[in-house]
């Protein structure tokens, strides 16, 4: 996995559910969906299901890492995000916009834009690798997200047993997500 940069991992986890998206159109569960333009700012999927729910997904491809040195934490142990992490890479991020920038082609400054018809009632989901977060984190993300976390058990990049059934379990989540 170190042979791929985060900006790679990233990509690998949008494109994979952007396949998701996909399947679940041509299922009839989602009405339209588009991936922003790739920013700190805002989570990476708008989605509008055949419900006329609206959505936004956050992908985090994250590695877990375990504790090398004797410290706060014993040698072994998974390490954890703090808050200051969890608020800059996903808290922080707009979830109640009237409209966001989508991913067209275009690279200069101006992209098309996909308007919300209710910022209220944009439904926020996390696609995430696991959960190691401190307690903090970890009932903030609750606050923000709910019951819309999709956890799977492998980092997706390249190919193989471990990516098919990561994304088979994105899949089957996000269909049970769209068909509430």
């Amino acid at each position: 996995m170190s042979n791929y940069t985060n900006y790679e991992k990233g990509a690998a986890l949008e494109d994979w559910v952007e396949a998701c998206l996909e399947s679940l159109k041509g299922d009839g569960l989602v009405r339209e969906h588009h991936r922003l333009v790739r920013s700190h700012e805002h989570p990476e999927f708008y989605v509008q299901d055949c419900a006329d729910r609206e959505w936004l997904l956050e992908c985090k491809n994250l590695a877990e890492f375990y504790h090398k040195k004797p410290g706060k934490n014993p040698v072994g142990s998974k390490w954890s995000h703090r808050m200051s992490w969890t608020r800059s890479h996903i808290l922080n991020k707009k979830w109640r916009q009237s409209s966001y920038p989508i991913q067209d082609g275009n690279k200069h400054a101006e992209h098309s834009i996909i308007t919300v018809q209710n910022t209220e009632s944009l439904r926020p989901v996390l696609v995430i690798t696991h959960l190691n977060f401190d307690p903090d984190p970890l009932q903030a993300l609750s606050d923000l997200f709910g019951p819309n976390v999709i956890v799977f058990k492998h980092q997706v990049v390249g190919g193989g047993r471990q990516v098919a059934e990561a994304m088979a379990e994105i899949y089957t989540r996000l269909k049970q997500l769209f068909q509430k």
